[in-house]
């Protein structure tokens, strides 16, 4: 065999041997990324969904967490009012979604008020934890 035959044969068994290494890297890349990192997921945003709906649209390998639960006059009992991570973040599969529910709007008993002058029904409504808003005059019988 000449010179160069074996000149040639060594470069195709470097090149292959070099291939094969590339490969093998290039496959425990990504075996050690699925293993270690897991796969990423994509948050959807749940504010203003009820819990239910959202269970049903919880996309595998997401878990919900409910942290909090806070009274709000615009959102309904039971409706997601923020969450952690943001919308749109990327997590890991088996990440936690931290859920903060409305308990709805408080309810408070309604202070009688019939009877007494202005001053003194507004200064009531305050004491319980009313505001007062825009008011409105009535004739009334003289």
């Amino acid at each position: 065999m000449s010179k160069f035959w074996r000149l040639i044969r060594g470069l195709v068994v470097l090149t292959t041997i070099l291939f094969c290494f590339a490969a093998g890297v290039w496959l425990m890349w990504i075996a050690l990324v699925d293993v270690f990192h897991g796969k990423s997921i994509l948050v959807p945003d749940y504010k203003g969904i009820a819990l239910s709906n959202a269970l049903e649209q919880k996309p595998a390998g997401l878990e919900f967490k409910v942290v909090e639960q806070k009274e709000s006059r615009r959102a309904p009992a039971g409706v997601i009012i923020d969450q952690k991570p943001a919308p749109g973040s990327v997590v890991k599969r088996g990440r936690d979604i931290q859920l903060i529910l409305s308990l709805g709007a408080s309810k408070s008993p309604m202070v009688r008020v019939i009877g007494l002058d202005l001053r003194r029904a507004g200064l009531e409504l305050r004491r319980a934890g009313f505001r007062v808003g825009r008011l409105s005059y009535l004739p009334g019988p003289a």
